[in-house]
């Protein structure tokens, strides 16, 4: 039985309309659209999230290690004289901080954005749409974690261990090349090479389950909405138990100004 990315989109269909139709019966029309559209369009990002995964861990040529791409100042590089590689690293380096300050910038807006209008705006806001949210952020970096940890084992796995095999199969075939060397060296170096290959190898299994899982449970999150959310913690809603009317609290929410409730 064959299961492919066709299914995983039926699958929030289903569940979309599905809950179309209970939000129909126990709400109103107006409350129906507005919470499936929501659900839709996070359905959608997280898909083309899910996708954009399969495509890095599966489909993509890796470029691993320090290798930098082959540009025009690459192929001119060996004419150059020694200033303008100078200038060149630089160019390089510079570069790099960038993208490091853009990926910081990056987190530290998420942070901010979760601050002012999840926590700060717990009165206008539903206590679905924040959990979601929270999730959601959570999930963003988690994801990120689990991607900076799979390089560094795809590294360290074809470019460090594949170094040491290397070395390890050289001495096999020239042993004189390495009089320093035993056999009871070689024996042991190489009892440690697949201990640590078997190890990296479980090490990116698990790192991948986790990161296309992240994706996967966001989607279904998605779809399901407020039939996957349970409270953070007691004071957050005043109990232990989620209030009867999830859409509508007491406080000043959007689903209320808006009146789209049902009365």
């Amino acid at each position: 039985m064959d299961f492919d990315l066709l299914d995983i989109q039926f699958l929030g269909f289903f569940i979309i309309l599905n809950r179309f139709i209970y939000f129909l019966f126990n709400y109103n029309l107006i409350t129906s659209l507005y919470i499936v559209f929501i659900s839709t369009g996070s359905c959608i990002l997280w898909f083309n999230f899910l996708v954009l995964n399969l495509k890095f861990f599966f489909k993509l040529e890796k470029n691993v290690g320090r290798t930098l791409k082959t540009q025009y100042l690459n192929i001119i590089d060996n004419k150059m004289d020694r200033f303008i590689k100078s200038i060149v690293k630089i160019f390089y380096k510079k570069k790099k901080k960038l993208r490091f300050l853009n990926t910081l910038w990056e987190d530290i807006r998420t942070l901010l954005i979760y601050l002012i209008f999840i926590r700060g705006g717990r009165e206008y806001l539903p206590f679905f749409i924040r959990w979601n949210w929270s999730l959601v952020i959570f999930l963003k970096f988690l994801s990120k974690a689990t991607c900076v940890l799979y390089r560094r084992a795809y590294y360290y796995k074809f470019k460090v261990l594949k170094y040491r095999k290397f070395i390890c199969e050289d001495y096999q075939e020239n042993p004189e090349a390495y009089p320093s060397y035993t056999e009871d060296t070689i024996r042991n170096f190489s009892s440690k090479l697949e201990a640590e290959d078997l190890y990296t190898n479980a090490t990116i299994f698990v790192l991948i389950f986790l990161n296309l899982f992240i994706s996967f449970y966001g989607f279904i999150n998605s779809a399901l909405g407020q039939f996957t959310i349970f409270p953070f913690t007691k004071t957050l809603l005043g109990s232990a138990t989620l209030p009867k009317n999830i859409l509508c609290e007491k406080n000043k929410t959007i689903l209320k100004l808006l009146k789209i409730e049902n009365i």
